[in-house]
């Protein structure tokens, strides 16, 4: 018969047993997943920054391409091209913002802020991921006068008729601008497309100037070199697109008419 010391003994081996495994699972985890040297050596083992910049970012872009609903919904109105040309540049571009070296640059800080959080050897834990150099490599100028990688990719795409054409369909495609007045489009002109299509590419031409005269002055801010920020977008060449921007932008029609697109540094 068993007496109270020997029930005892195994009223308690059970919990013990598994408080002593617990131990040396979270000694193990300790010493592997929460430790960032050995985290940070695995995913330069299993080439994990180059994975996910030569396949992850493709895959990605070709997947955006594919599926309009998972753009941001300003961008979904906007008939981008689907074609391998397409995938390429677009690939391209987002491997130039985000090249390797940051990548791991950047994952490999945030690991060595985190897991010590996570392991209980810290109390707070702070990250930071810095845009700028992806930023400059992918909007700013080579050399004076030379085209951004953007840039060459967005002409290279025609990108600029297309986001004009777009809009102005899918304005157009809405019962409750049907009739409305097309200003400076020429007499019998009924809708924004009709008078896109009039002028031609010249439409395409004056919005990559516009645009990127946009992002040229908001590169800057962006980047984090300058405080200040004052980008604007003006319609006076195109007067009936302001309508139709304003509609896809959800801004104010009278505000696109009259002071274009304007973007500051106090609407961040």
């Amino acid at each position: 018969m068993m007496n109270a010391r020997r029930a005892l003994a195994v009223f308690l081996v059970l919990p013990l047993t598994v408080l002593f495994l617990l131990g040396l699972v979270a000694g193990r985890l300790d010493a592997t997943l929460l430790n960032p040297t050995f985290v940070k050596q695995q995913a330069r083992d299993l080439r994990l920054y180059q994975r996910l910049h030569e396949d992850g970012v493709r895959r990605l872009v070709r997947n955006v391409l594919d599926h309009p609903e998972k753009r941001p919904a300003n961008l979904r109105v906007i008939a981008l091209p689907t074609d391998q040309k397409a995938e390429d540049s677009v690939t391209t571009l987002a491997q130039s913002f985000l090249p390797p070296a940051w990548v791991e640059r950047e994952t490999e800080e945030t690991i060595d802020a985190l897991l010590p959080w996570l392991a209980g050897r810290s109390d707070h834990f702070t990250i930071n991921v810095s845009l700028h150099d992806g930023l400059i490599g992918t909007l700013g100028h080579p050399t004076s006068g030379q085209p951004s990688a953007f840039e060459r990719a967005w002409r290279d795409l025609g990108m600029g008729q297309r986001t004009v054409l777009s809009i102005a369909r899918s304005y157009d495609s809405d019962p409750a601008n049907a009739g409305k007045p097309v200003p400076g489009a020429p007499p019998g002109v009924r809708t924004v497309t009709a008078a896109v299509e009039l002028r031609g590419e010249s439409a395409g031409a004056w919005f990559d100037q516009q645009w990127f005269g946009f992002v040229d002055q908001a590169m800057p801010y962006l980047a984090g070199d300058s405080k200040t920020m004052n980008a604007r977008i003006s319609f006076e060449a195109f007067p009936f697109l302001a309508d139709p921007f304003a509609k896809a932008l959800h801004l104010p029609p009278e505000q696109m008419t009259q002071q274009g697109w304007r973007l500051t540094d106090a609407d961040l």
